[in-house]
């Protein structure tokens, strides 16, 4: 061959390879080009802002059950469209096995950050949990009460976002490709918010206990009363029970305060010293004591009457709880115990008589009914 044909053998076969570099090159192009379109149709919709749409969506996924069947109350239609609003993602490479009948999409993905709300959100069910024990009559939380709980979290707070990156497969269907979903990519999506919801570690025992004292700091006199039932702890008849429970209240939101001082925690058990301040009982009791003390020594006193001089009692009594200016202080150990799932309180009666204090010892053997 000479070197003219030579070199015209050569041209031929680098265009052949050219060729055959550009068909295939094309070819993954155009596949490239139909994986991605196939993540879009998957992630587009939880972009949207329209409330309907993004609803369907996780219909379709399943993630609805146990809500009301039909359509679901626009404000809690709203706490998915909240959730997903700062929603994004972007295709970093895909690639595909020899075959081409499967494939591989690396995604960056910008989500909620979950942790954070995970956390507010075991914070204010607590919260509420305990705001449930002072209402006239206790009503258990629904599933759309928490997704209600939710949707206020979202609205008051801003949680930002983060980034990580997430490869989903791809099975070839005909001509084109199906994106393949599991929960762990559901996870994903969602900031792996039910998995730290479900972190037993998520709230530190300490934070729970004072979660608890925050809360009943933050309650009025009413919320007190029921919470403590503080209405039982005298005998008087029903009109001024009502109005020692709520001078009595005052009191307590008046002096309550905390400190924690120690925690142990083995996993499974823990424990939460605390100093706790509240009003000192035994030094209004003793002031009433004293006063009544006084007045039934009067002859005033037997020509009262026992009408007259239950009512006396009775003011005399919210007259020293009023004029209190007394704490005390006492250390207390609260056990708490793991479900698996949050930290609880072995016993809401420990910190029920943290809170009263020395009340219980203090109006033993003390009666609003007095004899003479």
């Amino acid at each position: 061959m000479t070197g003219i044909k030579r070199l015209a053998a050569a041209c031929l076969s680098a265009l052949f390879f050219l060729f055959l570099f550009i068909g295939f090159t094309g070819c993954q192009h155009k596949e490239q080009e139909a994986v991605r379109e196939c993540i879009a149709q998957e992630l587009e919709p939880l972009k949207t802002s329209d409330t309907d749409e993004i609803v369907s969506y996780f219909e379709k996924a399943g993630l609805t059950s146990g809500l009301p069947e039909g359509k679901l109350p626009e404000d809690v239609a709203e706490v998915f469209l909240l959730f997903f609003q700062d929603f994004d993602y972007r295709i970093k490479e895909i690639s595909f096995d020899e075959e081409q009948t499967k494939a591989a999409a690396l995604l960056e993905l910008q989500i909620i950050d979950a942790k954070t709300l995970a956390r507010d959100f075991a914070s204010q069910t607590i919260v509420e949990g305990l705001t449930s024990q002072t209402l006239p009559s206790r009503v258990e939380y629904s599933l759309e009460d928490y997704y209600l709980l939710l949707r206020q979290l979202l609205l008051d707070k801003d949680y930002g976002t983060e980034k990580c990156e997430y490869t989903v497969s791809l099975t070839r269907s005909g001509d084109g490709w199906i994106m393949n979903r599991d929960e762990e990519l559901e996870n994903v999506l969602t900031g792996n918010f039910v998995a730290y919801g479900a972190d037993p570690e998520l709230l530190s025992p300490e934070e729970v206990i004072t979660l608890y004292f925050d809360t009943i700091k933050s309650f009025d006199t009413e919320q007190i009363n029921r919470f403590l039932s503080l209405d039982e702890l005298f005998s008087a008849d029903d009109e001024y029970k009502r109005t020692i429970a709520k001078s009595l209240a005052g009191q307590i939101l008046q002096y309550l305060d905390y400190a924690i001082i120690d925690a142990q925690n083995d996993g499974l058990t823990a424990q939460v010293t605390a100093e706790v301040t509240t009003c000192d009982w035994n030094s209004i009791i003793k002031a009433y004591q004293e006063d009544m003390a006084a007045y039934t020594a009067t002859s005033q006193a037997l020509a009262d009457g026992m009408s007259v001089r239950l009512t006396k009692a009775n003011q005399m009594l919210l007259d020293c709880i009023d004029a209190n200016d007394s704490a005390t202080s006492s250390t207390v150990t609260l056990t708490l115990e793991n479900d698996g799932t949050n930290w609880k309180l072995k016993s809401d009666d420990v910190f029920v008589e943290a809170i009263l204090g020395n009340i219980k010892e203090a109006v033993a053997n003390t009666s609003t009914s007095p004899e003479t």
